[in-house]
């Protein structure tokens, strides 16, 4: 949990779809832990992952 009570999530990679630990930084932008560069395949723009897609990937 963050200081402002806000939970960290899953999100991946736009580019490639690696998976990491994120949190929302004041701007409402994906910042994933860890890897605050961005991703190792060079990519810096990250979605969400929603219990949804979660429980629809594990139905396949």
């Amino acid at each position: 949990m963050n200081d402002d009570g806000a939970h960290d999530f899953l999100a991946t990679c736009d580019d490639c779809g690696s998976a990491y630990a994120a949190t929302l930084t004041d701007d409402g932008d994906v910042l994933p832990l860890g890897a605050r560069n961005g991703c190792q395949c060079g990519g810096t723009s990250f979605s969400r992952v929603s219990e949804d897609d979660l429980t629809d990937a594990s139905d396949a």
